[in-house]
Protein backbone atom coordinates (compact mmCIF):
# COMPACT_ATOMS: atom_id res chain seq x y z
CA UNK A 1 0.00 0.00 0.00
CA UNK A 2 1.62 3.43 -1.02
CA UNK A 3 2.32 5.83 1.48
CA UNK A 4 -0.57 8.08 0.67
CA UNK A 5 -3.58 5.51 0.63
CA UNK A 6 -1.73 4.21 4.60
CA UNK A 7 -2.10 7.92 5.67
CA UNK A 8 -5.40 8.16 4.28
CA UNK A 9 -6.08 4.93 6.12
CA UNK A 10 -4.55 5.98 9.46
CA UNK A 11 -6.86 9.16 9.76
CA UNK A 12 -8.62 8.88 13.12
CA UNK A 13 -11.79 9.74 14.10
CA UNK A 14 -13.86 12.58 14.99
CA UNK A 15 -13.25 12.99 18.68
CA UNK A 16 -9.80 11.76 18.34
CA UNK A 17 -6.71 13.48 20.26
CA UNK A 18 -5.42 14.07 17.29
CA UNK A 19 -5.88 17.22 14.93
CA UNK A 20 -7.79 16.99 11.62
CA UNK A 21 -5.53 19.81 10.44
CA UNK A 22 -2.22 18.62 10.89
CA UNK A 23 -3.55 15.59 9.63
CA UNK A 24 -4.64 16.59 6.51
CA UNK A 25 -1.16 18.37 5.40
CA UNK A 26 0.90 15.03 5.83
CA UNK A 27 -1.58 13.20 3.82
CA UNK A 28 -2.02 15.59 1.26
CA UNK A 29 2.31 15.45 1.09
CA UNK A 30 2.17 12.06 0.79
CA UNK A 31 -0.07 12.68 -2.12
CA UNK A 32 2.39 14.97 -4.05
CA UNK A 33 5.29 13.19 -3.56
CA UNK A 34 3.61 9.89 -5.29
CA UNK A 35 2.31 11.90 -8.02
CA UNK A 36 -1.05 11.82 -7.32
CA UNK A 37 -3.26 14.37 -8.89
CA UNK A 38 -5.25 17.17 -7.54
CA UNK A 39 -8.96 16.22 -8.20
CA UNK A 40 -7.99 12.09 -6.93
CA UNK A 41 -6.47 13.63 -3.84
CA UNK A 42 -9.46 15.93 -3.36
CA UNK A 43 -12.16 12.59 -3.77
CA UNK A 44 -10.30 10.37 -1.56
CA UNK A 45 -9.51 12.90 1.60
CA UNK A 46 -13.60 14.02 1.46
CA UNK A 47 -14.77 10.79 1.21
CA UNK A 48 -12.51 9.76 4.06
CA UNK A 49 -13.61 12.81 6.19
CA UNK A 50 -17.07 11.82 6.11
CA UNK A 51 -16.22 8.31 6.78
CA UNK A 52 -14.63 9.47 9.94
CA UNK A 53 -17.61 11.55 11.30
CA UNK A 54 -16.50 14.56 9.96
CA UNK A 55 -18.89 17.74 7.64
CA UNK A 56 -18.17 18.57 4.38
CA UNK A 57 -17.38 22.30 6.07
CA UNK A 58 -13.95 20.42 6.89
CA UNK A 59 -13.27 20.20 2.69
CA UNK A 60 -12.09 23.64 2.62
CA UNK A 61 -9.26 22.16 4.61
CA UNK A 62 -8.68 19.81 2.17
CA UNK A 63 -7.90 22.29 -0.29
CA UNK A 64 -5.77 24.14 1.63
CA UNK A 65 -3.66 21.29 2.83
CA UNK A 66 -3.06 20.33 -0.91
CA UNK A 67 -2.33 24.25 -2.07
CA UNK A 68 0.41 24.22 0.76
CA UNK A 69 1.40 20.42 -0.01
CA UNK A 70 2.22 21.63 -3.59
CA UNK A 71 4.40 24.43 -2.57
CA UNK A 72 6.16 22.95 -0.25
CA UNK A 73 7.08 19.57 -2.56
CA UNK A 74 7.91 21.87 -5.36
CA UNK A 75 5.68 19.59 -7.83
CA UNK A 76 3.52 21.62 -10.55
CA UNK A 77 0.15 21.97 -11.17
CA UNK A 78 -1.63 18.39 -11.18
CA UNK A 79 -4.82 19.76 -12.59
CA UNK A 80 -2.59 20.23 -15.84
CA UNK A 81 -0.50 16.86 -16.56
CA UNK A 82 -2.34 14.57 -14.28
CA UNK A 83 -0.44 11.99 -13.16
CA UNK A 84 2.31 11.70 -15.92
CA UNK A 85 3.67 14.81 -15.28
CA UNK A 86 4.12 13.97 -11.67
CA UNK A 87 5.93 11.12 -12.24
CA UNK A 88 8.18 13.15 -14.80
CA UNK A 89 8.67 15.80 -11.55
CA UNK A 90 9.72 12.77 -9.55
CA UNK A 91 12.20 11.66 -11.82
CA UNK A 92 13.66 15.05 -11.75
CA UNK A 93 14.43 14.58 -8.28
CA UNK A 94 15.56 11.62 -8.52
CA UNK A 95 19.05 12.60 -7.55
CA UNK A 96 17.97 13.54 -3.72
CA UNK A 97 17.37 10.39 -1.77
CA UNK A 98 13.92 10.04 -0.07
CA UNK A 99 15.55 10.86 3.41
CA UNK A 100 16.67 14.60 1.72
CA UNK A 101 13.08 15.09 0.56
CA UNK A 102 11.39 14.42 4.08
CA UNK A 103 13.74 16.57 5.78
CA UNK A 104 12.75 19.11 3.70
CA UNK A 105 9.62 19.24 3.79
CA UNK A 106 9.59 18.74 7.29
CA UNK A 107 11.09 22.35 7.59
CA UNK A 108 9.37 24.07 4.43
CA UNK A 109 5.76 22.46 6.50
CA UNK A 110 7.12 23.71 9.92
CA UNK A 111 7.87 27.23 8.54
CA UNK A 112 4.66 27.45 6.11
CA UNK A 113 2.80 27.09 9.49
CA UNK A 114 5.07 29.88 11.10
CA UNK A 115 4.95 31.92 8.10
CA UNK A 116 1.15 32.32 9.16
CA UNK A 117 2.23 33.96 12.49
CA UNK A 118 5.04 35.93 11.06
CA UNK A 119 5.22 39.12 13.17
CA UNK A 120 3.50 38.07 16.31
CA UNK A 121 5.08 39.06 19.76
CA UNK A 122 5.04 37.47 22.94
CA UNK A 123 2.67 40.06 24.21
CA UNK A 124 -0.21 38.54 21.30
CA UNK A 125 0.09 35.72 23.48
CA UNK A 126 -0.08 37.16 26.46
CA UNK A 127 -3.31 39.01 25.73
CA UNK A 128 -5.28 36.01 24.91
CA UNK A 129 -3.62 33.95 28.29
CA UNK A 130 -6.24 33.34 30.85
CA UNK A 131 -5.15 33.88 33.28
CA UNK A 132 -2.26 36.14 32.36
CA UNK A 133 1.15 35.26 33.43
CA UNK A 134 3.04 37.57 36.09
CA UNK A 135 6.41 37.18 34.15
CA UNK A 136 8.19 36.01 37.48
CA UNK A 137 8.53 32.93 39.63
CA UNK A 138 4.63 33.30 40.19
CA UNK A 139 4.15 31.65 37.43
CA UNK A 140 5.17 28.28 38.23
CA UNK A 141 2.20 28.42 40.82
CA UNK A 142 -0.18 29.98 38.25
CA UNK A 143 0.80 27.55 36.00
CA UNK A 144 0.17 24.52 38.13
CA UNK A 145 -3.18 25.73 40.08
CA UNK A 146 -4.49 26.41 36.33
CA UNK A 147 -3.62 22.81 34.60
CA UNK A 148 -3.83 20.69 37.49
CA UNK A 149 -6.64 19.36 40.20
CA UNK A 150 -5.82 19.81 44.27
CA UNK A 151 -5.08 16.43 44.27
CA UNK A 152 -3.48 15.52 41.59
CA UNK A 153 -0.17 13.77 42.54
CA UNK A 154 2.57 15.29 40.50
CA UNK A 155 6.68 15.35 40.37
CA UNK A 156 8.90 18.77 40.80
CA UNK A 157 12.69 19.11 40.41
CA UNK A 158 15.90 17.66 38.89
CA UNK A 159 15.49 15.35 36.11
CA UNK A 160 16.32 12.66 38.48
CA UNK A 161 13.94 13.66 41.57
CA UNK A 162 11.29 11.30 43.11
CA UNK A 163 9.64 13.71 45.38
CA UNK A 164 6.25 13.59 45.37
CA UNK A 165 3.56 15.74 46.29
CA UNK A 166 -0.02 16.76 45.77
CA UNK A 167 -0.42 20.00 43.54
CA UNK A 168 -2.01 22.06 46.30
CA UNK A 169 1.24 20.99 48.74
CA UNK A 170 3.85 21.88 46.17
CA UNK A 171 1.99 25.04 45.69
CA UNK A 172 2.46 25.53 49.51
CA UNK A 173 6.27 24.62 48.65
CA UNK A 174 6.89 27.02 46.39
CA UNK A 175 5.24 30.28 48.30
CA UNK A 176 7.19 29.15 51.76
CA UNK A 177 10.08 27.33 50.46
CA UNK A 178 13.10 27.83 48.79
CA UNK A 179 13.74 25.36 46.34
CA UNK A 180 15.15 24.10 43.66
CA UNK A 181 12.40 22.78 41.17
CA UNK A 182 13.39 23.49 37.30
CA UNK A 183 11.16 20.72 35.86
CA UNK A 184 7.82 19.12 36.47
CA UNK A 185 6.17 15.80 34.84
CA UNK A 186 3.75 16.46 33.09
CA UNK A 187 1.10 14.25 34.13
CA UNK A 188 -0.50 13.16 37.05
CA UNK A 189 1.20 10.13 39.17
CA UNK A 190 -0.15 7.44 40.72
CA UNK A 191 1.70 7.93 43.92
CA UNK A 192 3.07 4.44 44.36
CA UNK A 193 6.29 2.26 42.76
CA UNK A 194 5.63 0.54 39.34
CA UNK A 195 7.87 -1.48 37.28
CA UNK A 196 9.45 0.53 34.36
CA UNK A 197 10.57 -0.26 31.37
CA UNK A 198 14.16 -1.14 32.84
CA UNK A 199 12.83 -3.81 35.12
CA UNK A 200 13.37 -1.65 38.00
CA UNK A 201 10.90 0.20 40.61
CA UNK A 202 9.78 3.55 40.44
CA UNK A 203 7.18 5.97 41.22
CA UNK A 204 8.05 8.24 38.35
CA UNK A 205 7.91 5.92 35.38
CA UNK A 206 5.39 5.75 32.76
CA UNK A 207 3.61 3.24 33.96
CA UNK A 208 3.28 5.11 37.12
CA UNK A 209 1.35 7.93 35.28
CA UNK A 210 -2.65 7.84 36.32
CA UNK A 211 -4.13 10.42 34.13
CA UNK A 212 -2.78 11.02 30.21
CA UNK A 213 -3.95 14.72 30.53
CA UNK A 214 -0.88 16.19 28.87
CA UNK A 215 1.27 15.82 26.24
CA UNK A 216 4.70 17.73 25.30
CA UNK A 217 5.84 19.22 21.91
CA UNK A 218 9.22 20.58 21.60
CA UNK A 219 11.71 21.75 18.72
CA UNK A 220 15.36 21.57 19.28
CA UNK A 221 16.74 25.03 18.25
CA UNK A 222 20.11 25.21 16.00
CA UNK A 223 22.66 27.80 16.00
CA UNK A 224 23.40 26.86 12.51
CA UNK A 225 19.79 26.58 11.80
CA UNK A 226 17.90 29.22 11.28
CA UNK A 227 14.54 26.88 10.69
CA UNK A 228 14.03 26.68 14.59
CA UNK A 229 14.37 29.76 15.58
CA UNK A 230 12.45 31.07 19.18
CA UNK A 231 10.57 33.62 16.75
CA UNK A 232 9.70 30.11 14.26
CA UNK A 233 8.63 28.39 17.02
CA UNK A 234 6.55 31.29 18.58
CA UNK A 235 4.60 31.60 15.34
CA UNK A 236 4.32 28.14 14.75
CA UNK A 237 2.73 27.27 18.02
CA UNK A 238 0.31 30.34 17.78
CA UNK A 239 -0.71 29.05 14.21
CA UNK A 240 -0.80 25.24 14.18
CA UNK A 241 -4.21 23.11 15.23
CA UNK A 242 -3.70 22.01 18.59
CA UNK A 243 -5.24 22.46 21.88
CA UNK A 244 -2.07 24.03 23.29
CA UNK A 245 -3.03 24.97 26.92
CA UNK A 246 0.82 25.93 28.07
CA UNK A 247 3.63 27.73 26.28
CA UNK A 248 6.89 28.01 28.09
CA UNK A 249 10.36 29.21 27.33
CA UNK A 250 13.17 26.74 28.70
CA UNK A 251 14.90 29.76 29.15
CA UNK A 252 17.29 28.31 25.78
CA UNK A 253 16.47 27.37 22.68
CA UNK A 254 13.41 25.82 22.85
CA UNK A 255 9.28 26.65 23.42
CA UNK A 256 7.77 23.90 25.60
CA UNK A 257 4.20 23.13 24.34
CA UNK A 258 1.53 21.41 26.40
CA UNK A 259 -1.40 20.09 24.65
CA UNK A 260 -4.50 18.70 26.42
CA UNK A 261 -5.71 14.99 25.43
CA UNK A 262 -8.91 15.69 27.38
CA UNK A 263 -9.94 12.80 28.98
CA UNK A 264 -10.15 10.80 25.33
CA UNK A 265 -6.67 8.29 26.86
CA UNK A 266 -7.65 6.30 29.97
CA UNK A 267 -4.80 3.78 29.68
CA UNK A 268 -0.98 3.54 28.41
CA UNK A 269 -1.94 1.31 24.99
CA UNK A 270 -4.42 4.17 24.45
CA UNK A 271 -1.39 6.68 24.37
CA UNK A 272 0.54 3.93 22.92
CA UNK A 273 -1.78 4.08 19.87
CA UNK A 274 -3.29 8.16 20.22
CA UNK A 275 -0.13 10.00 21.16
CA UNK A 276 2.97 7.90 20.15
CA UNK A 277 2.09 6.53 17.29
CA UNK A 278 -0.54 8.94 15.26
CA UNK A 279 0.21 12.24 17.28
CA UNK A 280 3.86 11.99 17.13
CA UNK A 281 4.80 9.39 14.66
CA UNK A 282 2.63 10.64 11.52
CA UNK A 283 2.09 14.24 12.53
CA UNK A 284 4.85 16.10 14.37
CA UNK A 285 7.85 13.77 13.97
CA UNK A 286 7.30 14.78 9.96
CA UNK A 287 7.19 18.38 11.03
CA UNK A 288 10.78 18.00 13.07
CA UNK A 289 8.91 17.68 16.60
CA UNK A 290 11.68 16.12 18.69
CA UNK A 291 10.26 12.33 19.42
CA UNK A 292 12.19 11.93 22.99
CA UNK A 293 9.00 13.80 24.11
CA UNK A 294 6.42 11.54 23.08
CA UNK A 295 6.15 9.24 27.00
CA UNK A 296 3.51 10.10 29.19
CA UNK A 297 5.93 10.68 32.13
CA UNK A 298 8.05 13.19 30.26
CA UNK A 299 9.77 16.24 31.81
CA UNK A 300 8.88 19.45 30.64
CA UNK A 301 10.57 23.62 32.20
CA UNK A 302 8.29 24.85 35.28
CA UNK A 303 7.76 28.40 34.56
CA UNK A 304 8.80 31.19 36.62
CA UNK A 305 12.13 28.97 37.71
CA UNK A 306 15.70 31.29 36.70
CA UNK A 307 18.32 29.09 34.90
CA UNK A 308 22.01 28.77 36.19
CA UNK A 309 22.59 30.95 32.64
CA UNK A 310 19.99 33.70 34.67
CA UNK A 311 17.16 33.33 32.11
CA UNK A 312 13.76 32.49 33.43
CA UNK A 313 11.91 29.89 32.04
CA UNK A 314 9.53 32.28 30.95
CA UNK A 315 5.43 31.27 30.89
CA UNK A 316 4.64 32.69 27.54
CA UNK A 317 0.75 31.41 27.27
CA UNK A 318 -1.81 30.07 29.94
CA UNK A 319 -5.66 28.72 29.07
CA UNK A 320 -7.13 25.95 30.16
CA UNK A 321 -9.99 26.54 28.22
CA UNK A 322 -8.64 26.08 24.82
CA UNK A 323 -10.00 23.22 23.13
CA UNK A 324 -9.34 23.41 19.36
CA UNK A 325 -8.24 25.44 16.59
CA UNK A 326 -4.85 28.21 16.83
CA UNK A 327 -4.19 29.73 19.74
CA UNK A 328 -4.23 32.79 17.43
Amino acid sequence: MSKFLKALEDMPLKGSAIPCHTHLLRIANYGCMEGVSDAEMRDRICKRLLETGRTPQRFREVDAAIAHAQRTCNIPDFNRGGRKQGRNCKRQRAHCSLDQQISQISKDTFLTIAKLGHGLAKRDLWKVSNPRPHGDRRDGILFLSTLFAEDDILLLGEKFSKELHTRDQWISLLKYREGNYPFFIINPLSGNAHTGSSGNMSNRCDSAVKQFKHALVEFDGDDNDPTFSFDNQLAFFSKIDLPIVALTHSGNKSIHAIVSLGESICSIDGWQREVKDNLFGKILLPIGADFSNSNPSRMSRLPGHVRDNGKLQELLYLNMDHREGSIL
